[in-house]
C-alpha cells in the first residue's frame, strides 16, 4: 500500500516520538513536535477555507517552519506552491494568480 509523506511522518511519530525529525542550523523538531505543529497548521488552513485540491503558496525560507507548512498543506488535502521570497513582488503576485492559490503562508520576515 502506498502512503503519502505526511502519513509516513505520522507513523514515525507513533514509533519514534522523541527522535529528531528536522534539523536546520540550530533549530530542530522531534517527530512528535513535527506532527503536532503540522496538525495545527492543517487545522488552521482548513478553518480558513483550504480544502482538497486547493493550492496554497508557501513563501518561506528553508527552515523547520517550512517543513511544518508543507506537511500541514498536505494534511489539509491541498497542494503547495513554493514561492521564492527573493523574487520580485510582481512575479510572486503573477505566480499566485496563475496557480489560483487560495492562501499564502509566509514566514515572519
Amino acid at each position: 500500500m502506498r502512503r503519502q509523506v505526511h502519513e509516513l511522518i505520522d507513523r514515525a511519530a507513533d514509533t519514534f516520538p522523541d527522535r529528531i525529525a528536522v534539523i536546520c542550523g540550530d533549530q530542530q523538531l522531534t517527530h512528535r513536535e513535527l506532527r503536532l505543529a503540522s496538525d495545527a497548521c492543517a487545522r488552521r488552513l482548513s478553518e480558513d477555507g483550504v480544502s482538497p485540491e486547493s493550492r496554497v503558496a508557501l513563501m518561506m525560507e528553508p527552515s523547520p517552519d517550512l517543513v511544518v507548512a508543507i506537511l500541514g498543506v498536505l494534511k489539509a488535502g491541498a497542494a503547495y506552491v513554493p514561492l521564492d521570497p527573493t523574487y520580485p513582488e510582481a512575479r510572486r503576485r503573477s505566480m499566485v494568480e496563475l496557480v489560483g492559490a487560495r492562501r499564502i503562508v509566509c514566514s515572519e520576515r
